[in-house]
């Protein structure tokens, strides 16, 4: 009895290993790259910003968002807004798709980034987060860490 226990543990080990081996195999990460941060709309309590992220799927099967969580800071170290969403896109097999992001920035948030704006046109800003993605092998998350600058009134 115990000999048949030990050995449906290491059946069930070996079978284990062997499918994080397989999913290793059939899943390549996907690459994200900014594309594009603009200032979409200002009203009474702040702004909504579009951030366009590009999603390359090196994979022969086509992979779904399940989720993206987000922060935004201008100057490396202000954080002017931070998410979640929960829209589920579709990124087809060995393709890209833009990923939209809608943020909601706060008069605060907006000020902080006034002043490059006004000195120079442009706002440094970065995005940090991650992406989580459906998948045939399962579900796997990607880190977003992206900097760049933008001219908010393009």
């Amino acid at each position: 009895m115990k000999v048949s226990r030990v050995a449906c543990g290491l059946l069930l080990a070996t079978t284990l290993a062997a499918c994080r081996q397989v999913s290793r195999v059939l899943y390549r990460p996907p690459t994200v790259a900014l594309r594009a941060v603009r200032l979409d709309a200002i009203g009474l309590t702040g702004g909504t910003l579009r951030i366009s992220l590009l999603v390359r799927n090196p994979n022969f099967y086509p992979l779904s968002t399940a989720g993206m969580r987000y922060r935004l800071l201008v100057h490396d170290s202000v954080a002017i807004a931070d998410g979640t969403d929960s829209t589920h896109r579709r990124v087809p097999a060995n393709d890209s798709a833009v990923v939209d992001l809608p943020v909601q920035v706060s008069w605060r948030g907006l000020s902080a980034a006034g002043g490059d704006f006004v000195a120079s046109g442009l706002v440094p800003y970065r995005i940090v987060g991650d992406i989580t993605l459906d998948t045939p092998v399962g579900t796997h998350d990607i880190a977003v860490n992206q900097v760049g600058r933008f001219a908010p009134l393009r």
